[in-house]
This record gives C-alpha cells, structure tokens and sequence, in this order.
C-alpha cells in the first residue's frame, strides 16, 4: 500500500505525469502564489501563506527536493 501526505495528493490530482508534479512542486516552492494553491482558502486562513523558499535554497537544491518528493513513499 502507498501511502501518501495530502499534499502529494493535491499535487497527484492536478498534474498527471512525475515531470508535471516535479515541476509544479519546484514552481510553487520557489515562487508560491494563490492561484497555484491546491487547497481550499480556509487552508490559507488558519495556516497563512507559504513563504518563498528562494532566500534558503538554490535552484539545483530545489530540484533535488522535487524529485524526492515525487518519488517518496512512505514505510509503513
């Protein structure tokens, strides 16, 4: 069984193929905006917005970040 944060479920449902999620998680860490937000606005109300991650990790960082996250599955 795989298992899976909500996150990556969003991210899952909204793009369909590895190099689509790989990209929008590498997009949206580096410059979030409301329109890519993949849950609902109450989301944003109680947790508040997501800063950048641009000022803490590089490009290639982010890269690599993304394709772990893609390809992650948790250990039961």
């Amino acid at each position: 069984m795989e298992h899976r944060c909500g996150h990556h479920q969003k991210v899952r449902g909204a793009c369909k193929t590895q190099a689509q999620q790989r990209q929008f998680i590498y997009d949206y860490a580096l410059s979030p905006s409301e329109e890519k937000m993949l849950f609902p606005k109450a989301t944003k109300e109680y947790f508040g917005f997501m800063p950048s991650v641009k000022k803490n990790v590089s490009s290639e960082e982010m890269k690599t970040i993304s394709e772990f996250l893609v390809n992650y599955q948790a250990v039961k």
